[in-house]
């Protein structure tokens, strides 16, 4: 797929969540590779508190 996009002058791009391994998996077999990770900041209460550790 990327190779695809590219060859139409065209830069793709896939954005998810460190934890999402299926969404990583997904990119890495469409031709996405790894640039960087990214630390996203948030305010207020998690939306989720079974995912919080000590």
């Amino acid at each position: 797929m990327c190779t695809d996009i590219a060859a139409r002058g065209h830069t793709a791009s896939w954005s998810c969540s460190r934890d999402n391994r299926p969404g990583r998996l997904l990119a890495w077999t469409a031709g996405f590779r790894l640039e960087r990770e990214y630390v996203h900041y948030v305010t207020g209460s998690p939306a989720r508190h079974d995912h919080l550790t000590a």
